[in-house]
C-alpha cells in the first residue's frame, strides 16, 4: 500500500502543542501501513496569531516550525501577501455566518487556498497513492489513528465536530476522493450561488461530497482536539464528544461501518 500525508493551513506553536501526538499517533500509524509513506505540506506563514473567536491575541509563532514535520516537498505562502489576493468581497454578499465581521470567512478562504496548494504538490508527484490523509497541524491526537478499509469514492471524516455538515480538519480516502477534497475551494462561490447561503466550512464540505457524488463515512474510533496557539483546547471540542445525540450518531455510524465491513477497533 502506498500512503501520502498532506498537511495544510498554519501552525500554532507546533513544537509545544501538537507535534508529539502527530508523530506518535498519526505518523507512526501511517508508517505501519507504508514504511516509505510520503509527507506533503503547504503552510501559510505567520509570525503571530490573533483570532478573537478562538481567544488568541497576538500570540507569537515561529514561522519556521513547519519544518519540524519533515514534509518533502513543502511550499509556503506569506499570509499577509495572500490576503492581498483573496477574493473575499465576492462572498461577503452572501452573509457572515459567524457574525465576526468576516474574520472567520477570511480564515476559511486561507485554509482552502492552502489545501489547493498542497494538493498541487500531491499531483505533481505523479504517483498514485492507495490512501491519502489530510490533516491540519494544530490537531492533538488523543489516541493512535486507525484506518478502515478504504472504499473508492468515499470520504472518511471524524464522527464529531460536524457543524451541520462534515468535520473539515482531518480526512482520508482514496487518491481521487482526496484530490476533490483538496481542490474544493474552486467550488466555494458556486456553493453560495446555488444555495443562497454564506460559505460555512463544514456545510460546504458536505455539499461538495454530494456535488461530486462521493460517499461519506465516519471515522468512529478517531479522537483529536484543536489546540490554540496559547495551548488551550476549545471547550466545544470537548463538549461535542460527550453530547448524547453525538454519541448516538457515533453508535449508528459504527453499525453502518460494520455492515459495510469498514469497522476498525474502537
Amino acid at each position: 500500500m502506498k500512503v501520502a500525508l498532506c498537511f495544510f493551513g498554519i501552525t500554532r506553536n507546533l513544537r509545544a502543542n501538537t507535534l508529539s501526538s502527530i508523530q506518535s499517533r498519526l505518523m507512526a500509524a501511517l508508517a505501519e501501513k507504508d514504511p516509505h509513506y510520503r509527507k506533503f505540506g503547504h503552510f501559510n506563514l505567520i509570525r503571530s496569531v490573533s483570532n478573537p473567536r478562538a481567544g488568541e491575541n497576538n500570540i507569537l509563532i515561529d514561522p519556521d516550525e513547519f519544518k519540524l514535520l519533515g514534509c518533502d516537498p513543502v511550499t509556503t505562502t506569506d499570509q499577509a501577501l495572500l490576503d492581498e489576493h483573496l477574493d473575499i468581497a465576492s462572498l461577503q454578499k452572501f452573509g457572515d455566518v459567524w457574525e465576526d465581521n468576516f474574520s472567520s470567512l477570511k480564515n476559511l478562504m486561507r485554509q482552502l487556498y492552502s489545501l489547493e496548494q498542497v494538493t498541487s504538490l500531491l499531483l505533481a508527484a505523479k504517483q498514485h497513492f492507495d490512501l491519502v490523509v489530510y490533516s491540519r497541524a494544530d490537531l492533538r491526537f488523543e489516541r493512535k489513528v486507525e484506518f478502515p478499509r478504504i472504499r473508492p469514492r468515499t470520504l472518511y471524516t471524524s464522527w464529531f465536530g460536524k457543524g451541520g455538515g462534515l468535520n473539515d480538519r482531518f480526512a482520508m480516502g482514496d487518491f481521487e476522493t482526496m484530490i476533490a477534497y483538496g481542490q474544493r475551494g474552486q467550488l466555494a462561490r458556486r456553493y453560495c450561488e446555488e444555495t443562497g447561503k454564506p460559505l460555512h466550512a463544514e456545510r460546504f464540505l458536505w455539499w461538495v461530497t454530494k456535488k461530486q457524488g462521493l460517499r461519506r463515512a465516519d471515522l468512529t474510533s478517531i479522537d483529536f482536539c484543536r489546540v490554540r496557539a496559547n495551548g488551550a483546547v476549545p471547550e466545544w471540542d470537548l463538549v461535542v464528544k460527550a453530547r448524547s445525540k453525538d454519541r448516538r450518531t457515533r453508535a449508528w455510524s459504527r453499525l453502518k461501518n460494520f455492515v459495510l465491513r469498514q469497522s476498525v477497533p474502537s
